[in-house]
């Protein structure tokens, strides 16, 4: 485990997060890396932004990009203290969902499903009347 990966985790966990959150941005810094084959002090605001726009374009989630540029504002901020390498990145815009409606015929077919009587006449006391 390189030294910068170390205090990465280590500055991490003084700010208590979770060791899911560790494990995410300590992968996506490693992408970073890799992708340049150089250490992450070592790669230019220039590179950040193309390496950004390399993870919009494999049409990764809008989820999993903000995981990376949160790791990178970290890691340039807190770690390396290089700040002014991520100080001006903008976050994409978050993706807007449709949420799926249940059709009323889809309602009933689950409300039909409910074996217990108490659980399936408190389900049906939710449905509106016609």
């Amino acid at each position: 485990m390189t030294e910068l990966r170390k205090r990465f985790m280590r500055d991490m966990s003084i700010s208590n997060f979770s060791n899911n959150t560790i494990r995410n941005y300590t992968e996506a810094v490693s992408k970073l890396a890799r992708h340049y084959q150089k250490c992450p002090s070592q790669i230019t605001e220039e590179e950040i932004r193309d390496f950004l726009k390399v993870v919009l374009d494999e049409n990764k989630s809008w989820s999993n990009v903000n995981i990376i540029q949160s790791a990178l504002k970290l890691l340039y901020t807190r770690t390396l203290d290089q700040s002014y390498k991520v100080d001006r990145l903008q976050r994409p815009k978050a993706e807007k969902t449709l949420k799926y409606i249940l059709s009323q015929a889809e309602v009933v077919r689950l409300l039909d499903l409910c074996k217990n009587v108490k659980h399936s006449l408190y389900s049906w006391s939710c449905m509106p009347p016609d």
